[in-house]
């Protein structure tokens, strides 16, 4: 029975080892694709008192297969809940589904608080920024479940003023010089007519004023007041003195500038001197204000200033003479902390006489460190800038000198050099840092080409030291339209104990809809964007990084090619219908074509205002479009009548056989305030429920047959009726669009109407209807599918790639077109484990293409099996997936105690095999002895017959048996 037990157990024991690892599988589950975004904050009212509450509503999209329950709200800078939390919750479905969310909070006033030191109550900002030029609040909007967060601001209004008012403020954006004609960085030289730029925001403070018993919102006596020196004392050629004044006016002529700062972008134009020389410029702008009297205070005037420096490089126009300059030097980070990594932008030009060829070397250096980076081959004339390493000092404070930049034409003695000052901050602010090591535009440096309506991606390599588990949060901002981020990624990070620091990558989407331009005449140029990091730990949260760069955009014809069309403008239209002071005015026409030449056909259009021309581009017809919609920018409205006139094929470029349809004007009349139905102003409709109203769209989804129609309807649904404007976000190129009418005094309909180039690739293009009036925004989101075009595949080879710690894993990817897609494919890749760098070559082009994906596995990666998924860009996102299996690297000590077992084991096995093999012998050896006596039964000795003991042993021999 012991035997039978004892075999029981042993055969379950070996049944639970082979079942085990079947066992554990159940509890496996594959995770669902889910990705979600904040793209965008509106806040309403835009100016409130520290204490008061206003209303954020929130915008975002979202991908998931698994439906969707996000847990969102409003954190201020404390970490504390000021709007929600709530929930946003979809229905889950077996396919992946994408969409827009959007939710509104209630955001409290800031708290206040006893401060016994200064015995009363102050407001709980106070004690971040005593400033009395504070005029926003910072607050973040957190999706709890994911860890996701995203910054934004809301302007305040004081009570400090006697009434109610809002502070002025300046900000200088930026310096910048052109030669006239040229392009920015393009080199000036010696006699050159030159622009010089200053762009900065400003807005003037308002305060509230009690006339006849109403209270009313008036703009103060503000002065805004620009000033330039050059070290040349060179005067402008054109008047340079520019000055805004606002003196007691009502505010709402002055919304736009309450409401949001006015930014502005002065050019004076200069002569450059005759000679080559460093030509530094000095700008500033004043801003002068009158704070008004209250019973306790007289009344005071006030200013603000800001300057900014530009130095500029006029290089020899003769070209038989060589030159290099460095013109300008940026640091990132700036401030830096004490011993940190830094990189210096050095920026400058050269010229060199015509057929000779040279080499610049870059170098920044001091006693401790020295970077080099040599441009090679180099002819002609240019610009350069060059991203150099350097170490900040350990000293603190202020324009620490951190050494000198030196451009060097190699083998002769030209050069150029600055001398390099930084600042170093408090070493306190050394113990968590997060920065940008490198930016890469679709898996190369910046500039990179990208086309419009097609995405690409920027990675960056981000360095941090954090002293306990954190999120990172990256944003691409457009620099000139400051505000919103319009891509972002995001991950969360481990602290290691005991390692100071650590990198990894990260990656945003820029969507092709995003790339300017979008709805004016199509043109190529240079975009400027940033890209920002920064980082989250519970409740703190900091800014980490940034860096600006820029990418070329394409896709406007670079000429008209003529031919015999009759090009025609059906209709033009104003936005809004009834403009008033205030509100930007956009311009829109219809074009049309009858033609026996093939298209896509380019042809110029001009616009015109009261007979001055504010626009003339290009613009494209592309095969299959009913018509061709192009739009003007905003345009500042004066008061009076005026006539908008439109114009297609103005060069007279197109053998057109009717001239007459080429033209088509449009009169209106821009009033002091919007007009309602039965002409009351809406400045004098009586108190009552705030206005508010909602935007319906039928259908909500349309399959394209050129064109298609959308009803869109605006409603009231509080308060006294105010005009709403209507506009399409999101729309691809390769479509073209109109409202008619574009905007109106709800309750009204407007048709939408789209029309499709037939090359539109295939799939389904989300769209958002924004409708805009009486300071709230609201949003229909549309959807345009086609089901006939040109589309791409995807795939990647091999299935499955297997590497070491420390080695590398190479996929081939391969994109291929179907029924004759021709645009760009942007690659990216994700799954990527951790410790695991990666590179796409080419991360973009038109099919048909392969790339090489590259994955370098450094030693810390962990062991197993990892789904790597490349995405391409397009109407419908491509995915496929291959396996990278990393197999387990056994230390070399473990290898060789493991050896020594193995000989040990070795050893004992030989042991047990002589045992059981000499055993064996001497058994069979006693066996034949007991049959035939003829050995020993006991040691196996021969024996002679009728032996009756062993002569070796001494053993007693068995009688019987025994045989002669």
């Amino acid at each position: 029975m012991k035997r039978v037990r004892d075999l029981s157990l042993l055969t379950a024991f070996l049944l639970v080892l082979l079942l085990a690892p079947a066992l554990l599988q159940f509890n496996i589950q594959s995770a669902q694709a889910q990705n979600v975004t904040i793209d965008s904050v509106d806040v309403r009212p835009e100016v409130v008192a520290l204490v008061e509450s206003f209303t954020a509503t929130v915008h975002g999209t979202y991908d998931t297969s698994e439906g969707l329950n996000i847990r969102v709200g409003i954190k201020n800078i404390f970490g504390e809940w000021v709007g929600g939390p709530s929930n946003y919750v979809t229905a889950s479905g077996q396919a992946q589904v994408r969409g827009n969310w959007q939710l509104s909070f209630q955001v409290q006033g800031v708290k206040r608080y006893e401060d016994s030191e200064k015995g009363k109550e102050v407001d709980q900002l106070e004690r971040v920024d005593e400033s009395r030029n504070l005029y926003r609040r910072k607050l973040f909007v957190y999706i709890e479940n994911l860890n996701i967060a995203f910054q934004f601001y809301s302007r305040v209004v004081y009570h400090s003023c006697g009434y109610e008012c809002t502070r002025p403020y300046l900000d200088i954006k930026s310096a910048y010089a052109v030669p006239v004609g040229g392009e920015e960085g393009s080199p000036i030289r010696t006699g050159d007519q030159v622009d010089v730029h200053l762009v900065f925001d400003v807005s003037p403070g308002w305060t509230t004023v009690i006339r006849g018993g109403h209270a009313h919102a008036v703009v103060g006596e503000c002065v805004v007041r620009t000033m330039v020196w050059n070290s040349l004392g060179i005067a402008p050629t054109q008047p340079w003195w520019i000055e805004w004044t606002w003196n007691g006016r009502p505010a709402y002529v002055f919304e736009e500038l309450i409401h949001s700062s006015y930014s502005v972008n002065m050019a004076i134009r200069f002569q450059a001197p005759g000679e080559p020389t460093e030509w530094n410029f000095e700008l500033g702008v004043k801003l002068f204000w009158i704070e008004g009297a209250t019973a306790t205070h007289p009344e005071e005037e006030k200013e603000m200033e800001e300057s900014e420096t530009l130095a500029i490089h006029v290089s020899r126009r003769d070209s038989n003479t060589l030159s290099v300059a460095i013109t300008n030097v940026v640091f990132v980070p700036d401030p830096a902390e004490p011993g940190q990594n830094l990189d210096v932008n050095v920026q400058g030009g050269y010229a060199f006489p015509e057929g000779e060829t040279h080499n610049i070397i870059l170098t920044v250096q001091n006693e401790y460190f020295q970077s080099v980076r040599q441009l090679s081959d180099i002819s002609g004339e240019g610009s350069f800038s060059e991203i150099l390493n350097a170490v900040a000092p350990t000293t603190e404070g202020e324009n620490i000198r951190l050494g000198v930049a030196r451009a060097v034409i190699h083998g002769t003695d030209i050069d150029d050099e600055e001398e390099l000052y930084v600042t170093v901050r408090a070493g306190a602010e050394a113990e968590r840092y997060c920065r940008i090591v490198e930016l890469r535009v679709s898996g190369g440096e910046p500039p990179q080409q990208v086309t419009t309506g097609e995405d690409f991606y920027v990675t960056a390599d981000l360095e941090w030291s954090l002293p306990r588990d954190a999120e990172l949060f990256f944003d691409i901002f457009d620099v000139s339209q400051p505000g919103s981020a319009i891509a972002g990624g995001q991950f969360y990070l481990f602290t290691v104990p005991g390692e100071e620091r650590h990198s990894d990558t990260v990656y945003a989407t820029v969507e092709g809809f995003r790339i300017p331009p979008r709805n004016l005449l199509p043109a190529d140029g240079r975009w400027t964007l940033r890209a920002d990091v920064r980082y989250s730990m519970g409740d703190i949260g900091e800014y980490g990084d940034g860096r600006n760069f820029d990418v070329i955009v394409v896709g406007g014809e670079e000429g008209i090619a003529g031919g015999a069309s009759d090009w025609s403008i059906t209709g033009v239209s104003v936005s809004p219908v009834d403009p008033f002071i205030g509100a930007g005015v956009t311009f829109t026409a219809r074009i049309q074509v009858a033609t026996s030449d093939s298209l896509p056909q380019t042809v110029g259009v001009s616009y015109a205002i009261d007979g001055v021309e504010q626009l003339r581009g290009p613009a494209t017809m592309e095969d299959g479009m009913a018509f061709l919609a192009v739009s003007s920018p905003a345009w500042t409205p004066a008061l009076g009548a005026h006539t908008v006139r439109w114009e297609v094929d103005p060069d007279h470029v197109y053998d057109d056989p009717d001239r007459g349809n080429n033209v088509r004007e449009l009169s209106f009349t821009v009033t002091q305030t919007p007009v309602l139905p039965g002409g009351q102003p809406s400045g004098e409709q009586p108190a009552g429920e705030e206005f508010d109203f909602y935007v319906t769209a039928v259908p909500t989804e349309q399959t394209v047959r050129s064109p298609v129609t959308y009803t869109v309807t605006v409603d009231v649904t509080s308060g006294a009726p105010q005009p709403v404007q209507l506009e399409l976000i999101g729309a691809p190129a390769g479509i073209s669009y109109y409202f008619d009418p574009p905007s109106g005094t709800p309750r009204y309909t407007s048709t939408l109407t789209v029309t499709a180039a037939t090359n539109l690739p295939a799939g389904s293009y989300p769209m958002t209807i924004k409708a805009s009036g009486g300071g709230k925004e609201r949003y229909k989101p549309v959807t345009l599918i086609v089901e006939e075009g040109p589309d791409y595949r995807l795939s990647i080879s091999p299935e499955t790639v297997t590497a070491k710690p420390g080695g590398k894993a190479e996929f081939t990817v391969s994109v291929s077109s179907d029924n004759g897609y021709s645009r760009t494919v942007n690659l990216a890749a994700s799954g990527i484990p951790g410790n695991v760098s990666w590179r796409l070559n080419p991360a973009a082009s038109t099919p048909n293409f392969q790339s090489n994906l590259t994955l370098q596995l450094s030693e810390g990666v962990h062991p197993g099996f990892y789904t790597i998924l490349v995405s391409g860009s397009g109407a419908e996102s491509k995915r496929a997936a291959a396996t990278l299996r990393v197999e387990r690297v056994i230390p070399r000590e473990v290898l060789e105690t493991e050896t020594k077992v193995n000989y040990l084991a070795a050893a004992l096995l030989g042991l047990i095999l002589a045992a059981v093999f000499g055993g064996g012998y001497l058994a069979y050896r006693r066996v034949r002895a007991g049959r035939a006596k003829a050995f020993c039964v006991e040691c196996g000795t021969r024996l002679p017959v009728s032996v009756s003991y062993c002569p070796k042993c001494g053993a007693r021999q068995p009688e019987q048996g025994v045989s002669s």
